[in-house]
């Protein structure tokens, strides 16, 4: 990717305007900003300015690094690296060269997901299990269950590096699966059938050891082991604590805080943990002081607030703090941190037309920003007050010197000149311009207004000999009654005259002229449906008239059709002249067209109507005659059916499914239970065809007892039998 960073003063031989001698080295940016993508790369800035101006080119992000000489007098290019962008965040960073910035955004790195496993098998008892999320440090997740049996406890959400908790229940039925969908990827549990035999409790842990800085902090780590199977966890260290999970059952989390080292000699700790060993290695405090610096001691910046960052580089565990020193310097990010990091800050614009600095304390290092004036009074002036030309059609050019920001325009005042390039613009630019030939045989003078400046042309008189020419060849109108006008141009004294070749064009004014001049005519009504063409004739050159033909009007009925939910037909009316055709098409594949799909004239569209087989309304469309016809038709009812109606329940309670067939996926229906010891643990709601799990408590009572459920408006009787 490659940047023009250009030099006011200029030596190329396109500009024909000197800049100030004050502006004279300053760095001015065609393009002053860029996009890298995630992975980094290699990049050019390209910088243009007088050979004896100096310039130096200095990153302000550790991420940029220059890949050739940073300082330079004259053109150069500068060549950069910028480094891949290790986190999803996108991040911002500039390359200063002298008083100007260039600023490098770069896109964050893509997010990628994997889980510590992605399978598990677990007895019928039921229990927990936990799963290691690995993430990039600001890429977000889910956790969610795809079965009524799992439940996620913990870990429903985050962002990085994170553990997902389930909750296993009991199984009372056949060997069963089911799925869980994390961060994009599935796991899947495997549960055994009730009664199969309990598999010995085994343990494992998600590392065997950490090592931590002298600062200490947390440390954290997964028990894996079978449902239901208990473990403890215990430090052997006085200066490890554990903070969380002293305790549990089947898989869960442990989290250990690490006391700060204050010794030299770096020094090792144990804690026990569902009966295996974990290690904790921390380094001691360094012997060495922490030692800082900063990328860069300054920072250039121009009159208009803008921003800036220096980046800190220090050993790990360094702490250090940022504060501004000026009131017109404010911290944005960074004010503190530990170890390498990156300080943000704004400046404000400078409204004095004196150049000022400022200083950050950075890491207990000066960073000093120096930032340029507000633009002074602005004056200019021209390359030359006049230009003499001959009396054929020209062009010609006038340059403006005023300085950077100095915004200006150029109009031209008289109809024969006309300004075609640099009609506005900011600092010093050329005006071009452009000379219509000069007809008459006397000569003429005509100015420009250019940066409040008058510039004079001088155009010299034409020959004697007479020629004519027209400002158009042609006019296009509509069938209505209108008028038009053409321009004949010719010299001073060289006479014409305009006459109209057919009935329905008349001259209204122009009939004849002497020297430049204007033919207004008029045009009669078109009333056939077919265009013509008549011709004026004007100072000896044809104009020629294309009219219209006379437009077809059509009226449809109804635009707008009620339909009842079933399969229907209508029709629609089409009323027009004879000689206007039309056609019909439908917009909806429910809505077709039984008979004709066009005509000439009078007519009628037959339209079939499919029936509707959802529970919403809907609308559909056609075209006809240009016009567009709605179709408004009410919803089918919602009907459902059970795969059960009746139900009989053994004393000690069970658990039951109930298949819900709906006769759209749309349809939406509700369960409930009259009775306490029914329990609906799924599907109390749901869309479409679906289940509903109870849960049937067992009957405590000598007698037995009944009860009834309401699914999608069907009853279903339920009957339990006798307790002991």
């Amino acid at each position: 990717m490659l940047l023009v960073l250009a030099g006011c003063g200029s030596s190329s031989s396109s500009t024909s305007v000197t800049a100030p001698t004050t502006a004279q080295c300053a760095v001015t940016l065609t393009s002053n900003s860029l996009n890298m993508g995630a992975s980094g790369g290699d990049g050019a800035l390209t910088v243009d300015v007088n050979r004896e101006c100096s310039w130096t080119a200095k990153p302000d992000v550790d991420w940029i690094t220059l890949t050739s000489t940073p300082t330079g007098q004259g053109g150069a290019t500068v060549s950069f690296r910028v480094a891949a962008n290790p986190t999803a965040s996108s991040r911002r960073g500039g390359i200063g060269v002298n008083d100007r910035r260039v600023d490098v955004t770069q896109a964050g790195a893509p997010c990628t997901y994997s889980l510590s496993r992605t399978s598990d098998a677990i007895d019928a008892t039921g229990g927990k299990r936990a799963i290691l999320v690995t993430a990039g440090p600001s890429c977000p997740w889910t956790a969610k269950s795809n079965a009524s049996w799992i439940t996620v406890t913990g870990g429903a959400s985050g962002t990085g590096n994170g553990t997902v908790s389930i909750d296993v229940a009991p199984n009372t039925g056949l060997e069963r699966s089911g799925t869980v969908a994390i961060a994009g990827q599935i796991y899947t549990l495997s549960q055994t059938a009730a009664g199969a035999p309990v598999p010995e409790c085994t343990f494992s842990l998600s590392s065997a050891s950490q090592s931590i800085g002298a600062a200490g902090g947390p440390v954290s780590l997964t028990v894996l082991a079978g449902g239901g199977c208990a473990w403890t966890a215990a430090s052997h260290a006085p200066w490890l604590t554990i903070t969380a999970g002293t305790s549990g059952a089947g898989d869960g989390a442990v989290q250990i805080s690490v006391a700060a080292n204050g010794s030299s000699a770096a020094r090792t700790g144990t804690a026990t943990i569902a009966g295996q060993s974990f290690t904790v290695n921390q380094s001691g405090v360094s012997s060495t002081p922490c030692a800082y610096s900063l990328s860069a001691s300054s920072q250039s910046v121009g009159a208009a607030s803008t921003t800036g960052s220096v980046g800190v580089t220090t050993d790990t565990g360094c702490a250090w703090s940022a504060t501004a020193n000026v009131s017109w310097l404010s911290i944005t990010a960074g004010a503190s941190g530990t170890g390498n990091g990156t300080v943000q800050f704004s400046v404000a614009a400078n409204t004095d037309s004196t150049p000022r600095a400022g200083t950050l304390t950075v890491a207990g290092q000066t960073f000093t920003v120096n930032q340029a004036a507000a633009s002074v009074t602005c004056s200019y002036s021209l390359s030359a007050a006049s230009q003499s030309v001959g009396a054929a059609s020209t062009t010609g050019s006038v340059g403006v010197t005023t300085g950077t920001g100095c915004v200006w325009s150029a109009t031209a005042n008289v109809s024969w000149l006309s300004i075609t390039a640099g009609a506005s613009g900011t600092g010093s630019g050329t005006v071009q311009f452009s000379v219509a030939a000069n007809t008459d045989t006397t000569p003429r003078a005509g100015t420009l207004t250019v940066a409040g400046q008058t510039f004079t042309v001088n155009q010299a008189a034409a020959s004697v000999s007479c020629s004519y020419s027209l400002s158009a060849a042609s006019q296009s109108v509509g069938a209505a009654s209108a008028t038009g006008s053409v321009n004949v141009t010719t010299g001073t004294r060289c006479m014409w005259s305009a006459t109209a070749n057919v009935a329905w064009l008349s001259i209204t004014a122009g009939a004849s002229g002497t020297g430049n001049g204007t033919v207004q005519f008029s045009v009669a009504a078109n009333t056939d449906t077919t265009p013509r063409a008549g011709t004026l004739t004007v100072a000896g050159q044809t104009f020629t008239v294309n009219q219209a033909a006379a437009a077809c009007s059509y009226t449809v009925a109804p635009l707008t059709i009620p339909a009842g939910p079933g399969a229907g037909s209508s029709s629609v009316d089409v009323t027009t002249t004879s000689t206007c055709s039309w056609t019909a098409t439908s917009n909806d594949s429910w809505l077709t067209l039984t008979g004709t799909a066009g005509g000439s004239g009078n007519g009628t569209v037959p339209i079939g109507i499919a029936a509707n087989p959802d529970p919403t309304s809907r609308s559909g469309t056609l075209t006809v005659a240009g016009e567009t016809v709605t179709v408004n038709q009410d919803p089918a009812p919602c009907t459902f059916s059970l795969s059960d109606t009746t139900l009989s329940i053994v004393a000690a309670g069970d658990d039951k499914t109930i298949h819900v067939t709906a006769s759209s996926a749309s349809c939406a229906w509700t369960a409930s239970s009259d009775m306490s010891w029914m329990t609906i643990t799924s599907g109390a709601t749901g869309t479409g065809s679906g289940d509903v799990v109870v849960h049937f408590d067992a009957n405590p009572d000598a007698s037995q007892r009944t009860g009834t459920l309401t699914i999608g408006g069907h009853t279903v009787s339920v009957t339990q039998d006798a307790g002991p």
